[in-house]
């Protein structure tokens, strides 16, 4: 499970990281905070982007392959 919490008090985001912690032990693969909904939106979207970007260079060099065999 994939936890993200969002406080910009960091004595609270500490306690709710603990809670989560204690109460989801090894069910939590990835506990993270950020201080403003802004980080968050930016971690979150990186791994998408450079997913797309990944796709994206593979049909790119598939298709060029494929013409130069053609």
């Amino acid at each position: 499970m994939k936890i993200l919490v969002i406080e910009d008090e960091i004595m609270v985001a500490r306690r709710i990281m603990m809670f989560c912690q204690n109460i989801l032990g090894q069910q939590v693969t990835t506990l993270e905070h950020f201080m403003t909904i802004e980080d968050a939106q930016d971690f979150i979207a990186k791994p998408f982007k450079q997913k797309r970007l990944q796709q994206a260079l593979e049909n790119l060099h598939h298709k060029g392959f494929s013409r130069l065999r053609s």
